[in-house]
């Protein structure tokens, strides 16, 4: 099974980011969902 056979255009979703060390950002997090969710057209609601 593929994403796309799961995410299609319009689903909405949240995002949930976590890290573990003071040496860790949520840049590189919240740009990987960014960039999920432009690909398969989907909607962040909550962040």
């Amino acid at each position: 099974m593929q994403l796309s056979d799961t995410l299609k255009p319009g689903m909405k979703g949240a995002f949930y980011g976590r890290y573990s060390t003071d040496k860790q950002e949520m840049t590189a997090q919240k740009h990987s969902v960014e960039t999920l969710v432009k690909k398969y057209q989907c909607v962040i609601t909550e962040n």
